[in-house]
């Protein structure tokens, strides 16, 4: 917010000290600015929540694909297997899932 030409953050006691008391906004104003702040907060932790939850869904299915594909081709999974697919980013399974379809061997998806 600005104030006679200075900028100050009102979330920011050290910057209110700074100003004098008739110069300050009155409290529907600031209560208005609180509500947007708040309504901005929620916006981005809600963006960022569904981008993070999509993004794992993306990648649990990609694993549980690759799984299947694995298990169909090479049964059983060893452990060790299961392992390296629940640590692996999603460039990586994606890799696997291509690397499945010609691999003679389980190591062989994996190399």
């Amino acid at each position: 917010m600005t104030v006679r030409g200075q900028t100050i953050n009102i979330f920011d006691v050290g910057d209110l000290d700074s100003i004098a008391d008739e110069d300050l906004p009155d409290l529907p104003e600031i209560i208005a600015m609180l509500v947007n702040h708040i309504k901005q907060m929620e916006s981005t932790a809600f963006d960022n929540g569904l981008l993070k939850g999509t993004m794992l869904g993306m990648r649990m299915g990609m694993a549980g694909l690759l799984r299947r594909q694995l298990t169909r081709r090479f049964r059983p999974l060893p452990a060790r297997i299961d392992e390296q697919i629940e640590r692996a980013r999603p460039t990586e399974l994606e890799q696997w899932s291509e690397q499945v379809l010609d691999a003679k061997t389980l190591d062989a998806v994996f190399a």
